[in-house]
């Protein structure tokens, strides 16, 4: 349905969901790891594969969504497109911190999952 919706590709759709998936499982696994080298390890894993699917949402999805007639459909868009510049923001700080272990680095607002994988979710 919201392929239809929105004139794209159901497996397109898809691919972003599994990205989702992918990257909030990857999460989940950054805030279980013990150490500061496990924790190092998943972030490097992590940052391209969130980098890449926030630009491909915002340039499969976004943009189509930020065009539709609908006030709030299109304010979701633009919602999107924000969140994505202020995780992008976030990354870049994390991944400049020393101590990954640290309760400081994982009291981060990204880590909660609602950054990365919530609100904006095409779930």
């Amino acid at each position: 349905m919201l392929s239809e919706l929105l004139g794209m590709s159901e497996g397109i759709l898809r691919d972003l969901h599994e990205d989702h998936e992918a990257v909030s499982d990857l999460i989940e696994r950054i805030l279980r790891a013990d150490t500061a080298e496990q924790r190092t390890s998943l972030f490097k894993e992590l940052m391209p594969k969130l980098l890449v699917h926030a630009h491909a949402e915002q340039n499969v999805l976004y943009k189509k969504i930020e065009k539709s007639a609908d006030r709030e459909t299109r304010r979701f868009g633009f919602s999107g497109t924000n969140e994505h510049q202020i995780v992008e923001k976030q990354l870049q700080q994390l991944s400049r911190a020393r101590n990954k272990a640290s309760e400081q680095w994982t009291a981060q607002k990204i880590w909660s999952g609602q950054d990365v994988s919530g609100d904006h979710s095409i779930d």
